[in-house]
């Protein structure tokens, strides 16, 4: 069975994880779909390994209050995408969260295709060539 990873920490990322989630589902409806989200992504049949609703931050010092769920849901998606890797791995947005989670991947060889990439891109050009490089094949 072919299964993808997709990752998504905050609401938005979690809704338009849920709609690829549906629209691959049309495509192979055998294809299992796993990773980090809320419970959008999990209404769309996504297995949630790890649950991120509510995991958006917007300043500094909720991101410091947020970060020990952070690093747990962290370690908790790094775990299964090096035990038991899927066939390519999807991350949607959050930065600081899903970059770290890439490298991960492109390490174990599993391809990436960063899906609506971080804003980090567009404020730093020179991210746009560390993005490139988690999903070069």
């Amino acid at each position: 069975m072919h299964s993808i990873a997709i990752s998504a920490g905050e609401a938005s990322g979690d809704l338009n994880g849920a709609c690829l989630a549906m629209e691959l589902k049309k495509l192979r409806p055998d294809l299992h779909i796993w990773g980090a989200g809320g419970t959008k992504m999990r209404d769309a049949g996504v297995e949630t390994v790890v649950d991120t609703a509510g995991g958006g931050t917007i300043s500094i010092s909720e991101t410091l209050k947020a970060a020990p769920r952070i690093a747990a849901a962290y370690f908790g998606l790094r775990g299964p995408l090096i035990n038991n890797p899927p066939d390519i791995f999807v991350p949607i947005d959050y930065g600081a969260f899903n970059t770290r989670l890439a490298q991960v991947a492109r390490k174990q060889g599993i391809p990436v295709v960063y899906y609506f990439p971080p804003s980090s891109w567009r404020k730093r050009p020179s991210n746009a060539g560390k993005l490139a490089a988690f999903e070069a094949g």
